[in-house]
C-alpha cells in the first residue's frame, strides 16, 4: 500500500473500530494511508480492523482514547507523530449512539451530553492536530453529519442539535483555517447500518423507498467519500457538506 491517492499520509479516525469508521479506516488504508485507529472500549473490534489492515500489507496504530478528554487526545495525538508521523488528515467520525425524547421530558444535560460528545470532542481533536497542519501548510479535516438535521425526525432533537453545531464549525473553520491550505468538509450519511453482522431483512426498508435508488448507502460507500474529500482530487473543497444518502436529499446547507 506504498501507492495510491493518500500514499504518504497519515489519517487518525476516531470511532474507528465498528461500522462506518472501521469502513473509512479500512479504505483510506486501501489507497496508502497510515492510519491510526482510535476507538474508546471495544478493544477486540479495533484489533480486528488493524489486522484487516496489516495483512492488506498496511500500516496501523491502534489507539485507545476518549476523545470528549482534551489530555487524552493530546497524547493519542503525540503518540502517533512518534510512531507514523505527522497526522495529515482527521476523520472525525466517532458516534456515540442515539438518546431521544420530547423536549419537555429531557433535562439540559441529555442535550449537553450530545454537544459533548461530538462538538467538545470534535473540538479536542481538530486542537491537537492543529499546529502540526499549519505547519506543515496541509490538512484535511473530515467532520460527520447527518441527513437527519434536515429531516423530521421524531425525538432525535438533541442529536441533531449537536449535528447542527458540527455543520456551522466545518462551514467557520472552512474559512479560518483556508490560509494555511487545510480543508474542512462534512460527509453526511443517512441511514446506514452498523453491525457486524448481515443487517435484517426488513431494516430500514420504510427509509430505503424515500430515496432515488431504492435503497439506503452502505458504509463502504460513505467511506469513499472521506477519501475523495481527504485526497487530492478535492483540494480546492472546503466548506462542502456532502450527503451519502442515495439521493434521499439532494441538497443540504
Amino acid at each position: 500500500m506504498s501507492e495510491g491517492l493518500l500514499a504518504g499520509r497519515v489519517a487518525l479516525v476516531t470511532g474507528g473500530s465498528r461500522g462506518i469508521g472501521a469502513a473509512i479506516c479500512r479504505r483510506l488504508a486501501e489507497h496508502g494511508a497510515a492510519v491510526v485507529v482510535n476507538y474508546r472500549s471495544n478493544h477486540a473490534a479495533a484489533e480486528d480492523v488493524a489486522a484487516r489492515i496489516e495483512t492488506a500489507g498496511g500500516r496501523v496504530l491502534l489507539a485507545p482514547a476518549d476523545v470528549t478528554d482534551e489530555a487524552a487526545v493530546q497524547a493519542m495525538v503525540a503518540r502517533t507523530e512518534r510512531e507514523l508521523g505527522p497526522i495529515d488528515i482527521l476523520v472525525n467520525n466517532a458516534f456515540p449512539g442515539y438518546k431521544g425524547g420530547a423536549i419537555d421530558e429531557l433535562p439540559w444535560e441529555a442535550y449537553q451530553w450530545f454537544f459533548d460528545q461530538m462538538v467538545q470532542a470534535a473540538y479536542h481533536t481538530i486542537r491537537a492536530v492543529l499546529p502540526g497542519m499549519k505547519e506543515r501548510r496541509w490538512g484535511r479535516i473530515v467532520n460527520f453529519g447527518t441527513t437527519a438535521t434536515y429531516e423530521a425526525v421524531n425525538h432525535h432533537t438533541p442529536y441533531t442539535t449537536s449535528k447542527g453545531a458540527l455543520v456551522a464549525l466545518t462551514h467557520g473553520l472552512a474559512r479560518d483555517l483556508g490560509p494555511f491550505n487545510i480543508c474542512v468538509n462534512m460527509v453526511s450519511p443517512s441511514v446506514v447500518y452498523r453491525g457486524p453482522e448481515p443487517a435484517p431483512p426488513d431494516w430500514g426498508r420504510e427509509r430505503a423507498r424515500g430515496t432515488a435508488f431504492g435503497r439506503n448507502p452502505t458504509a463502504w460507500e460513505v467511506a469513499g467519500a472521506v477519501v475523495f474529500l481527504a485526497s487530492p482530487l478535492a483540494d480546492a473543497i472546503t466548506g462542502l457538506q456532502l450527503p451519502v444518502c442515495c439521493g434521499l436529499l439532494t441538497h443540504m446547507g
